[in-house]
């Protein structure tokens, strides 16, 4: 059942499944751009909740909300058979694309999207599914532990998540609400820009689905504490609310908490587990620390004895299609780092999985020529479509456009008898430039020593980020002509 409480709650009671929703306009805003879903789906075992926060204004933010939380609502009331995730993700796709139009009808609301994490709790089949696109959050609390789910659209994001910055830090930096993706402010043809997942739910636990307002005003450990409490599902998602808006609730707070009961045991590790070493991507061996030493040592002298023939007999017979598939990536590897290099020897970190990699044109990059702001470069990109027939910009381009930009930047101060080179990238390329598409940059330095200058850079089509990144140049002094 889906009814709103006397505190203006949203609150839906299913019989393995609840979920309680606050949209708070918080301490400081004069209107409420966020938004929330929170509904029964299809039968007793679906539940649908989605935390959604408006961009581009007053209330351009507040309407571009509105149109994903009814647009999402109708698509999966409407279209019901199917695979959940995939029904999701082509939901958020829907709300995307009535932005848009809506968008070009209005020309006061031209700069209006949102952000939003939608997620479907099918309690059948214990799992949940994702969509995401932006900074709004998908976490789980479970066995005392609180784990984030989705990933932050954004560089400040991806600098938290890769280390590079603390938690506190993030929250704080200038550049936290930049975000790279966003619903509504392009159409889009497919749901390639929606970030999807899905998860297994075990025994009992919670899910929790925010807008920034929450997460960018108190840290996920005081999360934690707060969902540790034994009071109601109501009591801890006001208790949230409270926490943001004591900070300083500088922005609208949305929380929902879904509660779940899982009939599905949460799997035990076996004596003897291979798995996939997330490091090196090679096979490991891990054991019960509660067994005793003298039955583990046992065990796998008797395994090592029953595998040393069979596996050198297995050797010998795949050594033939070990050389050729190695002899094989040789050849491809080497064929692509001469199609990848750039003049500037990149050093590019593709390791994210939101970073994307294209051939680069045939053409170089025109000239930029300056634009109106005096911080930034406009760069018409080269028009062509290169022999392999990909049409969007590659990722050494944009490294490329990122070096001049902040090359430029800095040329002036150089001594005569010094100069940089570009050693080291860091880029989130998720969005896709196409060729002859009219970009500008822009770039600040983070960092200057005795060794060099980091800088931060964001390319632009319009007000829409489409990369993000940072650039290292070391100083090299000029050999003089003797």
């Amino acid at each position: 059942m889906n009814i709103m409480d006397k505190h203006n709650r949203l609150v839906v009671e299913l019989p393995r499944l609840k979920g309680v929703g606050v949209c708070d306009m918080g301490c400081v805003r004069q209107n409420n751009e966020d938004n929330m879903v929170l509904s029964r789906l299809w039968t007793d075992n679906f539940l649908l909740a989605v935390a959604i926060d408006g961009v581009g204004g007053q209330e351009g933010g507040e309407v571009a909300a509105a149109i994903a939380a009814e647009s999402i609502l109708k698509f999966l009331d409407t279209y019901r058979n199917g695979e959940p995730l995939e029904l999701l993700s082509q939901a958020v796709q829907q709300a995307n694309n009535d932005i848009y139009a809506y968008r070009e009808q209005e020309p006061k609301l031209a700069y209006m999207s949102c952000v939003l994490t939608a997620a479907i709790v099918d309690i059948g089949s214990s799992q949940v599914y994702m969509a995401h696109v932006g900074d709004t959050r998908l976490y789980q609390y479970a066995d005392k532990n609180l784990q984030k789910l989705s990933h932050d659209h954004s560089l400040v994001g991806y600098r938290e998540e890769q280390g590079d910055l603390t938690e506190e830090e993030a929250m704080h930096h200038p550049q936290r609400n930049i975000i790279s993706r966003d619903v509504g402010s392009e159409h889009q043809d497919t749901v390639e820009f929606v970030e999807t997942a899905t998860f297994p739910l075990y025994g009992k636990g919670l899910l929790m689905l925010c807008s920034d307002g929450l997460c960018d005003m108190i840290t996920s450990h005081r999360m934690k504490e707060v969902l540790e409490n034994k009071g109601s599902l109501e009591e801890r998602c006001d208790k949230l609310v409270e926490e943001a808006k004591k900070a300083g609730g500088r922005d609208n707070v949305t929380v929902i908490l879904v509660e779940y009961k899982s009939s599905q045991k949460k799997p035990k590790k076996k004596l003897y587990e291979v798995s996939e070493s997330k490091q090196y991507g090679n096979n490991v061996v891990e054991g019960k620390k509660e067994k005793q030493a003298g039955e583990l040592e046992s065990s796998v002298s008797q395994t090592q004895g029953k595998l040393q023939h069979s596996s050198k007999h297995i050797f010998k017979m795949l050594l033939p299609i070990i050389l050729t598939a190695v002899l094989s990536m040789a050849i491809g590897f080497s064929g692509g780092w001469f199609l990848a290099k750039s003049p500037l020897e990149l050093k590019t970190n593709d390791s994210t999985k939101d970073s994307v990699e294209s051939k680069p044109s045939s053409k170089p990059l025109q000239e930029p020529y300056e634009s109106e702001k005096t911080d930034a470069k406009i760069y018409s990109l080269a028009s062509d479509i290169d022999a392999g027939g990909v049409e969007a910009v590659s990722l050494s381009q944009v490294a490329q456009i990122f070096e001049t930009t902040c090359h430029r930047s800095i040329k002036k101060e150089l001594p005569e008898d010094t100069t940089v080179i570009a050693v080291e990238h860091n880029i989130i390329y998720d969005s896709l430039i196409h060729h002859g598409e009219q970009v500008w940059c822009k770039s600040h330095i983070i960092k200057k020593d005795e060794t060099g200058y980091t800088f931060e850079a964001t390319l632009y089509t319009g007000t829409v980020v489409r990369a993000q990144g940072m650039c290292r140049f070391s100083k090299r002094k000029i050999k003089q002509d003797k």
